[in-house]
C-alpha cells in the first residue's frame, strides 16, 4: 500500500517577507512563510477563536513568482505535503515539521 501525504490548508500570511525568509539553495529559490489559521472552540460555555501557525516552504518558480504578493494579512490556499527535517544539536535530536507547497492560490483582497 502506498502512503498518502496531502495537506490542503487556507490561512493568512503572518508577516512580510524578510531576508531570513528568502534564500538560494544552489540555483533554486527557497521561500519560507508562516500562515495562521483560525478555528472556533468552546471554552467555559463561550465560543472563542484559536489561532494555529504553520511554516510553509515554496521552491523554485513558485517562490519566485509569488514572493511579491505574499504580504502580511494576505489570504492564501495551499496544497502540499508534510515534510520533516531532523538533525542533532549539542547531542540532542531535533526535528521540525513544515508544509512544502506544491500549489498556492492567492485569495481575496487585503
Amino acid at each position: 500500500m502506498t502512503d498518502l501525504n496531502i495537506v490542503i490548508i487556507t490561512g493568512n500570511v503572518v508577516h512580510d517577507i524578510g531576508e531570513k525568509d528568502l534564500r538560494k539553495v544552489g540555483e533554486t529559490t527557497k521561500l519560507s512563510i508562516t500562515i495562521a489559521t483560525n478555528k472556533s472552540v468552546k471554552s467555559n460555555g463561550e465560543w472563542k477563536n484559536k489561532a494555529s501557525f504553520f511554516e510553509v516552504v515554496l521552491w523554485g518558480r513558485l517562490a519566485d513568482n509569488l514572493k511579491p504578493y505574499l504580504v502580511k494579512g494576505k489570504s492564501v490556499a495551499i496544497v502540499g505535503t508534510l515534510d520533516q527535517d531532523t538533525w542533532e544539536k549539542d547531542g540532542q535530536k531535533q526535528s521540525k515539521t513544515y508544509i512544502t507547497a506544491n500549489e498556492l492560490k492567492l485569495l481575496g483582497d487585503l
